[in-house]
């Protein structure tokens, strides 16, 4: 009998009726194999709040080394708070029978998106999409000092809204290493993945989960793993994969992440997928390979020197000597990660999944750049894109359409701000307000049609969306300090809409909105769906109406400020509504329409959040 093909006897003798550790009833299983099984579970003490809880063979609990070398590793992944990183609630010895608590992600792996969707290889686009995250939360578990050693398609949880996670960081590499010292068979599926100097029993290092996370994205790319026949432990030391088609850019770069020498690999995660020259030219200077902070402010900000309570995977003299040659990979990586750890020194701000540990103040905060895009985490595990618009910012407002566009006027927003990336999804709403789509359609009288987790939420009131700021803040307090949530005021809505452009829309906008349908034949549409403009911004026209913060005045820009503009209007006065919505012509769509509702009105409206400096 193999190690994938053991049989855990008390774990599957679970039924479903009884409780693990006195509070979580057992649901279904999620996935068996020789490592232990995968169950949904529910705890009883938090409302039924579902949870994925992992057993352990019982030929490794059974080993007392192994035993420990689990709950050590366990505890070290427990202390890892990243957007994209899969939870790690607890150690459980739930009387010798132990198990690993982590929030559940509702979705599927990535081998079995890659099984779902080409056999030969996924569009580049989609490929960073799914692995840039992933990507980032392995370099910062690299900047807090722990390789998570197992880096594969079966270890990325594709959730339901496409957002990807990795899991099972050092845990699932234990678990294997010491079945492996225990049964003498080694586990091929992750051999596909494993570096050379893993194979040769080298100490962990992040090169080995830079060479693991290429293989990876090479099977994302080429349909297969860099090697799948013949004596693969052999090829993975002494042979060159096939190339990638093309040979530059990704291509190149991804087959740079497979190179045998760990000194001759890109310096991170990130780096893997950073388009390069043709395989075997010159590569990029130091200035070019260096990470930055654009687009990366999922990363810990607090000082990355390890502390007591820091995880400690890897010392400074576990680190693989570089190479002194002039120019080479070694160098850059070097320089590359002392400039990571002055970025992630300074980072003003915390994405911390669900507030669940306090955090030292960060020595100096750093202003984010305009585009990067921040992950904010709501409750379970569901997140929201923000993207920065860096401030001063200046435009003109205003158009020579309706009379209540007029006159066009220059705006001058003084200070940066964050914006959803998209209008808020029913998801999101129902994450943080418990309300579903349907229910709140129902209350309002509208058609339920358009419902759908990552379509946009609608039939909220301006008085609703006050209450989901209210609901989000205590998180916007712990993950993003220093910003308040609010709805844009009119200024930067239109701002964000425009995105540098002056004409009456940001684009084409049949490429860049849902609109003009018919009300018995259309509906709402998921977001992100179809192009975002110049600055990142999906639907910023068409799909629904959104609300901003100012109240109604037609005749207001005759007499606004110039500078900052918001008119606050009394609490029961009409507040202004933007963008038009997908059942409404292309005139309503333009980026200087204003429409109005009251702030009880429950219509095709919904909302996008933004995060404004809280002084």
């Amino acid at each position: 009998m193999t190690c994938d093909t053991i049989n855990d006897a008390e774990t599957n003798a679970l039924d479903g009726s009884r409780l693990l550790a006195g509070r979580f009833r057992l649901v279904r299983p999620l996935g068996q194999g020789g490592m232990g099984s995968v169950w949904l579970v529910e705890d009883t003490l938090l409302d039924g709040r579902e949870f994925a809880v992992k057993m352990m063979p019982n030929m490794l609990v059974n080993n007392r080394r192994a035993y420990r070398q689990l709950k050590d590793e366990a505890i070290v992944a427990m202390k890892l708070t990243h957007p994209n990183i899969v939870t790690l609630r607890s150690f459980e010895d739930n009387g010798g029978n132990p198990f690993l608590l982590m929030d559940y992600i509702d979705g599927r792996t990535l081998d079995d998106y890659l099984v779902d969707h080409s056999a030969d290889g996924l569009p580049e686009e989609d490929v960073v999409r799914i692995l840039k995250p992933i990507a980032a939360a392995l370099d910062y578990a690299h900047s807090k000092g722990v390789v998570h050693r197992d880096v594969k398609p079966g270890n990325v949880m594709i959730a339901k809204d496409g957002t990807p996670y990795i899991l099972d960081f050092g845990v699932a590499r234990e678990i294997q290493e010491s079945m492996t010292r225990i049964t003498g068979r080694l586990s091929s599926g992750t051999l596909l993945y494993m570096s050379p100097e893993q194979l040769h029993g080298a100490k962990p290092t992040p090169a080995q989960d830079v060479y693991s996370f290429a293989a990876m994205a090479y099977e994302c790319l080429k349909g297969e793993p860099p090697f799948v026949r013949g004596s693969i432990e052999e090829q993975i030391k002494s042979r060159v994969p096939e190339p990638l088609p093309g040979g530059t850019g990704l291509a190149a770069s991804v087959m740079a992440g497979l190179a045998k020498d760990p000194a001759d690999r890109p310096p991170s995660c990130t780096a893997v997928l950073e388009s390069r020259g043709a395989t075997g030219q010159e590569p990029p200077t130091v200035a070019e390979d260096a990470p930055t902070a654009k687009g990366e402010w999922c990363a810990d900000a607090v000082d990355s020197a390890p502390g007591d309570d820091a995880p400690t995977r890897q010392s400074k003299s576990e680190a693989p000597r570089a190479s002194h040659r002039v120019a080479s990979w070694a160098v850059r990586r070097a320089l590359a990660a002392i400039a990571l750890l002055a970025v992630l020194a300074g980072v003003g701000f915390l994405l911390w999944i669900n507030g669940r540990e306090e955090h030292k103040a960060p020595r100096e905060a750093v202003e984010p750049k305009h585009g990067d895009v921040a992950m904010l985490t709501l409750t379970n595990g569901v997140t929201m894109a923000m993207v920065y618009v860096a401030g001063p910012q200046d435009f003109s407002m205003g158009g020579s359409g309706c009379d209540n566009e007029r006159p066009a006027h220059e705006v001058r927003l003084t200070k940066g701000y964050w914006l959803g990336r998209t209008e808020v999804t029913q998801r999101q709403w129902e994450s943080v307000m418990g309300q579903t789509q349907r229910w709140l359609a129902n209350k309002a009288g509208y058609s339920t049609k358009g419902v759908g987790e990552r379509n946009p939420v609608y039939c909220v009131s301006w008085n609703d969306c006050q209450n989901f700021m209210a609901g989000i803040q205590s998180e916007v307090d712990r993950q993003m300090p220093g910003y308040r949530a609010a709805l844009p005021t009119e200024a930067q809505w239109e701002c964000a809409c425009r995105a540098g452009t002056s004409g009456d829309y940001a684009g084409e906008l049949q490429d860049i909105a849902w609109y003009g349908e018919s009300w018995s034949g259309g509906s709402t549409h998921p977001v992100a769906t179809k192009r975002p403009n110049a600055w990142g911004f999906h639907d910023m026209h068409g799909n629904v109406w959104e609300w901003c913060a100012d109240a109604y005045d037609s005749d207001y820009y005759a007499a606004s400020p110039a500078s900052d503009p918001y008119n606050a209007g009394q609490p029961d006065a009409c507040r202004v509504v933007r963008g038009g919505s997908w059942c409404f012509a292309a005139d309503c769509c333009r980026s200087a329409y204003r429409g109005k509702g009251d702030p009880s009105d429950r219509f095709l409206i919904g909302f996008r959040v933004a995060l404004v400096p809280a002084r």
